[in-house]
């Protein structure tokens, strides 16, 4: 045999075969860790008030409480303050708030209650017909009642005196045309003041009556 001869040059590619089947998926890697929690969004805006339910049924009355307590001073007693029996339904008619007085051991001049008062009737009771006048009149907490209680009203120069009504039974020439009682009337004693009564001439003869108001 001969020797081999020189290798010739290299033909040109072949084309690309065709491509065979994709292979099978491969497992699952590792879960990764979780990430951090990003910020809350905006609040949204509030929505519309749903209606009103209906309206329970109301509950049991509570109890009554007792009625409030009537001030009197003792200095007051040689007035001859007193309570009177009523019923229970405003202060004007509420037997624990009303109070009646009389002019026993009075003197020129007593005191007939503190404010607050409310004095609704009053009645001179002299029976004479010389003149005279009997007065009721406020002056400040604590003060005497003491003051000049004359025939044409009262006076002071060191108390601050306000002088309310007066009253007589004395019907004369000089008679200043004062009534002799006083019904159904509305004159308020603040809270500060003192309500007293005083008579012109001699110790005062008269009655009166009113209410302590609610607070």
């Amino acid at each position: 045999m001969g020797a081999q001869g020189v290798a010739g040059p290299m033909g040109p590619v072949g084309p690309m075969g065709l491509t065979g089947p994709p292979g099978p998926i491969g497992l699952s890697g590792p879960k990764g860790d979780l990430g951090p929690i990003g910020p809350a969004g905006p609040t949204g805006p509030t929505g519309f008030t749903g209606p009103v339910g209906p309206r329970g049924a109301p509950g049991d009355q509570g109890l009554v409480g007792p009625p409030g307590q009537l001030f009197a001073p003792p200095e007051f007693a040689d007035a001859g303050m007193l309570l009177v029996a009523g019923s229970v339904a405003t202060a004007s008619t509420d037997g624990t708030r009303m109070v009646a007085g009389g002019s026993r051991a009075c003197g020129p001049a007593c005191g007939v209650a503190e404010g607050p008062f409310v004095l609704t009737d009053a009645r001179a009771l002299t029976a004479t017909t010389s003149p005279y006048s009997i007065w009721f009149y406020t002056v400040p907490a604590g003060a005497d009642c003491t003051v000049s209680c004359s025939f044409s009203g009262v006076f002071s120069a060191t108390v601050d005196v306000e002088t309310l009504i007066g009253l007589t039974t004395a019907r004369s020439n000089s008679d200043p045309g004062l009534p002799n009682q006083m019904s159904g009337a509305r004159y308020f004693i603040p809270a500060g003041r003192r309500l007293c009564v005083c008579q012109s001439s001699g110790s005062v003869n008269a009655s009166w009556a009113g209410f302590v108001p609610y607070q």
